[in-house]
């Protein structure tokens, strides 16, 4: 129960620093938006010395994965947050988060009992046509 609570604690501050990066985008503050999702994946992943887009993708699925369930809430509003950020920097460097995103949402869409965002179905198919080259593709079929 306590860990439940704590879940929904944190699936409740990321959809509140979702919400902060997209009206900081909206204003054209795209460097204080960057600024917030990084502090909440350093905060999502304070256990580890790794980074958050330090981890590789079995990691990234390992962070949402408690007593063998996937967290699909957590993981969903995290894909969301990396798919701003990706919307944001448009670089080379972006690429890895980018297939985070993808593997976060392509996760939770397989989970049973899943509420799928609409939109979540769009951001995959953007992803995926942006990411068409990328070995990291493989790799997300392979975990799932």
């Amino acid at each position: 129960m306590f860990e439940q609570d704590y879940i929904m604690k944190q699936v409740n501050q990321f959809a509140e620093v979702l919400v902060q990066v997209l009206l900081k985008k909206k204003k054209g503050n795209e460097q204080q938006a960057l600024q917030l999702i990084n502090e909440a994946l350093k905060e999502l992943n304070e256990d580890s010395s790794k980074a958050f887009n330090d981890l590789n993708l079995e990691e990234t699925v390992e962070l949402f994965t408690q007593q063998g369930h996937f967290n699909w809430k957590l993981a969903l509003t995290t894909a969301d947050l990396l798919y701003e950020e990706c919307e944001m920097l448009r670089e080379a460097k972006s690429e890895h988060s980018a297939l985070q995103a993808l593997l976060l949402y392509r996760k939770a869409r397989v989970e049973p009992n899943v509420v799928f965002p609409l939109e979540a179905f769009q951001k995959i198919k953007i992803l995926e046509h942006n990411l068409v080259n990328s070995p990291g593709l493989n790799e997300i079929d392979d975990l799932l």
